[in-house]
This record gives C-alpha cells, structure tokens and sequence, in this order.
C-alpha cells in the first residue's frame, strides 16, 4: 500500500502554503531592515561599531527577529538559526580564516552555479560559458582566495 494520489496533492498544497509562509515572513524582516528597526549592516552604512563586526551584527539581528517572532513557521526558523550559526562562526574568524574557506574549495560548485547564472542572464553560447567555466576551474586551481580578492580590490 503506497501514498495515493490524492495525498501527493495535499502534500504539494501544503508545501506551497508554507513556501509561501516562509517568503511572506522573510519579506517582512527584510522591510524591518529597510525602515531601521532591526539592525545590520546596512544600519550602520558597511560600518560595524567599534568592537562588532558585520558578522556579530547580522546574527544579533536574526537572534532578535526569532525572538519578536517565536511563532515563525518552523522552516524559517531553521534558516534563521542556520544563518546565526553561520554568522556567529564568521565573526570568530580573522580575514585570512575566512579566506582559507574558500581555499578549502568547499564554494567551487556555489561559485560555477553564480558564473553560470550570470553567463546565461549575459546570453553567453554553450560555448561560450564552458569555456568561461573552464577558465575559472584553472583560477580555482591556480589563485588563492586572497591572490582573487585582491585582484578584484585592485581592478
């Protein structure tokens, strides 16, 4: 006896309740962002006060958000607590720690997936974006993660 079709349909409609009870909810802390009344980065200009980074910053604001929203749907609660978790490490790191991250090549499908995406919004050949592709597997391979920041820093 497996699942009936009538079911799958109930499953999907209730996913998509919640997918659309996760944006709803996340449209909301962005607007609260937007007006000021929570505080990030964006509060401060690109600058974190004396003694805070951006990291420290953002994973208060989220810390606060659960807080002033205990009965948030439980999906966006976990993205919530994922990215405090996240920022929370962040902001232990120095910048070479953070760099080393990236030499860990622990990003290098997130950051093909970026370049495909931008090739394809550029209406890049087949063609084209491997060979984009290729060249950027050889960066990965060739270039630390500081030698990149501070060639895009410098140009």
């Amino acid at each position: 006896m497996g699942i009936t079709w009538q079911r799958v349909e109930e499953l999907l409609t209730e996913l998509d309740e919640l997918h659309r009870e996760y944006w709803r909810v996340l449209a909301k802390a962005y607007r609260e962002q937007a007006e000021g009344r929570t505080k990030t980065m964006e509060t401060y200009k690109g600058e974190a006060p004396k003694g805070r980074s951006g990291y420290q910053i953002t994973a208060e604001s989220y810390t606060e958000y659960l807080k002033q929203y205990p009965d948030a749907p439980k999906e966006v609660k976990e993205d919530m607590k994922r990215k405090i978790k996240a920022n929370s490490f962040l902001a232990e790191c120095d910048e070479l720690t953070r760099l080393e991250l990236f030499n860990s090549s622990a990003f290098n499908d997130v950051i093909k997936g970026y370049v495909c995406l931008c090739a394809d919004s550029l209406g890049y050949t087949d063609e084209q974006r491997a060979e984009l592709l290729g060249r950027l597997c050889r960066m990965l391979d060739e270039k630390t993660a500081k030698e990149a920041k501070d060639y895009y820093s410098d140009h």
